[in-house]
């Protein structure tokens, strides 16, 4: 969806993948799902922060208690899609993230 949007898509299995590609990447967004195998959503955004990449990130997540466990661990307001959601909703959220980033 966000492909036929216009929005250029990178694909990964896991945060070691997207760690690895980043440099040659430069993501303007990232959507992440909190449970990831290996390394989970938050702790990648964690490492992020921790080495200085601001990169606007969106959430997404079948827990229900994800923003207050996101909020819990310092992350902030970082916005949730909780599953399944409608894709409207995320095209809105990606929306978002990017003019908030510019």
């Amino acid at each position: 969806m966000l492909r036929a949007q216009g929005f250029r898509v990178a694909s990964f299995s896991n945060a070691e993948e997207l760690l690895q590609a980043l440099p040659e990447t430069h993501p303007a967004c990232l959507v992440i799902d909190v449970m990831l195998p290996g390394m989970s959503g938050a702790d990648l955004l964690e490492r992020l922060r921790a080495d200085h990449i601001q990169v606007p990130a969106i959430f997404v997540t079948g827990r229900i208690d994800a923003p207050q466990m996101l909020r819990r661990r310092g992350l902030g307001d970082v916005p949730c899609l909780q599953k399944p959601f409608e894709p409207g909703l995320l095209l809105q959220a990606v929306s978002r993230a990017l003019e908030g980033a510019a």
